[in-house]
């Protein structure tokens, strides 16, 4: 039997999240800075088109291809914002920084274009900014910016107010002023204007981390102390998720829409990131997951869907497919031999032990308050080497090295002595109330009686049994290390 190491984990596949009850830990790969050549800090991405990633990081902008990241030459201020519009347009913001990315003959070589006017309001960062569908506008803490597309300069305008986030929803700017909440900016000849919108009152003094347009039409956003609200339907509409509590305690920093209505990703400042599923259900990534750094300043997914971190050490990607993982950190040590579903619940056996999966979210062996996170518990005391499992619907037979252990229905567990190590189960289909057990010398019979599993039999040698296989006439086959091939007698 091929042992499965733990150290790789064991993956569960979950189609749907749904079955998040059962998730286990998501697969993360990660940049050190060296990597891509930038500093410790980083803080957004964007993909276009063709595939390309965008890296803004505190030593400029990075450009990756899939296979290695190269830097964008003369663009080394730190980047704080980036975005692609519906025509490509690759818009970029960050220190004394705005602007776009083109590509420039005769090499084909992507270069920075700034489109900061010469005689606009001063500022000292963007950051935020978003495609219009006439150019793109770029926000700073008290200007906002905005370029049509075909001009050589944006326009700034000052604005006497606290600006950060933006996005574009029913035809304006929107963005969040730290005295009057979630505001529209409005233009005339007389100026900027910033108007309330209805509902945006509660972010008033807020950080405001989320700010989406919806396929429906609302518009969602999300505050650390006011939570997730959706605006622009007949009246504000709070959305009440597991992170709730997170968002604050942890002060997320910045969220993203997941395609496809999966959800929500949320960075956090001390807590990884956050992800929240259709069904509000909060699932946690941090560095126990692999994530070089709890501290997250962005979130970006990528056209497979998976998730980019811009952390304030390094970089990382996270797998959001359907494939998860659980080892040792989710108290499932040692090599996975076996799996059996017995009564709705997931049962593993390893080299370590008999292990049942948790999906209450309960502390693990170090007493640590519940992340929500499923994890496998003891069922056995101590260590044991457990080779195989058999759901029968008496009970549950398991194959460690001191016998076969039985547990019924009523939660009791009692244990069948086996005269050496039992490996491997197979139960006749011709007579369900027998089971024979494969041994480290010869193999053994159990039989049902009474509701029992109890020994029956056994044929003594010195061959291991580690294979059964039961042919349409009803025979017995058991494979040996020493002894070739057997044909079991199973009558009586």
């Amino acid at each position: 039997m091929r042992l499965v190491p733990a150290l790789l984990g064991l993956l569960l596949a979950t189609a749907a999240r749904a079955q998040a009850p059962e998730s286990g830990r998501r697969s993360v790969e990660a940049w050190a800075p060296a990597q891509f050549n930038g500093a410790q800090e980083s803080w957004t991405f964007a993909q276009d088109a063709r595939g390309l990633l965008y890296l803004g990081n505190n030593a400029g902008l990075r450009v990756y291809d899939g296979v290695a990241w190269r830097e964008v030459e003369g663009l080394r201020p730190a980047i704080r914002a980036l975005a692609v519009s519906g025509s490509g347009d690759v818009l970029v913001g960050g220190y004394k920084t705005l602007g776009r990315m083109e590509t420039a003959a005769p090499d084909n070589r992507l270069r920075f274009r700034s489109l900061a006017p010469a005689t606009g309001p001063a500022f000292t960062d963007i950051w935020a900014l978003t495609p219009t569908p006439t150019g793109a506008a770029f926000v700073a803490d008290s200007a906002v910016f905005v370029w049509r597309r075909g001009d050589s300069l944006a326009t700034g305008t000052r604005v006497d107010a606290r600006l950060r986030g933006a996005a574009w929803w029913r035809g304006a700017l929107v963005t969040h002023d730290a005295a009057r909440g979630l505001v529209r900016v409005e233009t005339s000849e007389d100026g900027v204007r910033l108007v309330r919108l209805p509902g945006g009152e509660r972010f008033a003094g807020d950080h405001v981390f989320l700010m989406a347009p919806l396929p429906d039409g609302r518009l969602l956003v999300g505050g650390r102390a006011a939570g997730l609200w959706r605006l622009g339907g007949a009246a504000p509409e709070r959305w009440t998720t597991g992170a709730d509590a997170l968002f604050a305690a942890h002060r997320a920093t910045h969220g993203v829409v997941r395609a496809g209505g999966r959800g929500l990703a949320v960075a956090t400042s001390s807590a990884g990131v956050v992800l929240v599923g259709p069904d509000g259900r909060a699932e946690r990534v941090d560095r126990t997951d692999g994530l070089p750094d709890d501290a997250v300043h962005g979130v970006f997914e990528d056209a497979r869907g998976g998730l980019w971190v811009a952390l304030a050490r390094g970089i990382a990607r996270i797998s959001l497919d359907a494939a998860t993982r659980f080892a040792e950190a989710d108290g499932l040590p040692g090599s996975v031999t076996a799996l059996a579903r017995h009564r709705g619940r997931l049962h593993a056996a390893t080299t370590d032990g008999l292990f049942a999966l948790d999906r209450s979210g309960s502390p693990g062996a170090t007493g640590a308050a519940s992340d929500g996170r499923a994890r496998f518990v003891a069922l056995l005391p101590g260590r044991a080497d457990c080779q195989a499992l058999l759901s029968t619907p008496q009970a549950l037979l398991a194959a460690c090295q001191n016998g076969v252990h039985v547990f019924d229905r009523a939660g009791g567990m009692r244990r069948l002595p086996a005269p050496t190590t039992p490996y491997v189960f197979h139960r006749l289909r011709t007579d369900t109330t027998l089971v024979y057990v494969g041994l480290r010398e010869g193999l053994m019979r159990l039989r049902l009686v009474g509701g029992r599993w109890q020994a029956d039999a056994r044929v003594p040698t010195r061959a291991q049994v580690r294979t059964f296989a039961e042919d349409d006439a009803g025979v017995l086959w058991a494979g040996t290390d020493l002894e070739g091939l057997w044909r079991v007698a199973v009558a009586g």
